[in-house]
């Protein structure tokens, strides 16, 4: 009797797992997180999606901790502040989940996406911001 043998897994790459697609962007922004007392961070976001973002932070963060993200996105006209939890960290390189998204807040993201992939394709100018 011959071994039946199982087609191996595709392996994929992990952006290719994501339910939204990330956009590369260089915004600074200040995490502010609650532990007893207010402490803020300092950061710079390397890349956006609709629903999360990843940054450098210069300072440390508990995984699945909550926090504020205060950020000036290029299409904004004012500084967002979006509810997070850190969902993973490296290091000083955390990955941010937003949680409770207004509508406005969400129509911000989806510009700013929007705009970005615009940028990536060749089509836009620079989309980065200071803070």
């Amino acid at each position: 009797m011959r071994p039946v043998y199982a087609p191996a897994p595709v392996r994929r790459k992990w952006h290719e797992l994501r339910r939204h697609a990330r956009f590369h962007c260089d915004v600074r922004l200040t995490v502010v997180c609650f532990r007893g007392d207010k402490r803020r961070f300092w950061g710079r976001a390397s890349d956006i999606c609709e629903q999360g973002l990843a940054a450098t932070i210069v300072g440390e963060l508990d995984v699945n901790e909550v926090v504020s993200v205060e950020l000036r996105l290029p299409l904004a006209q004012s500084f967002l502040t979006l509810r997070a939890a850190v969902r993973h960290r490296r290091g000083f390189s955390c990955g941010f989940e937003f949680l409770t998204l207004s509508e406005t807040q969400r129509q911000i993201l989806r510009r700013t996406c929007d705009g970005l992939a615009l940028k990536e394709s060749g089509y836009s100018e620079t989309c980065s911001a200071e803070g």
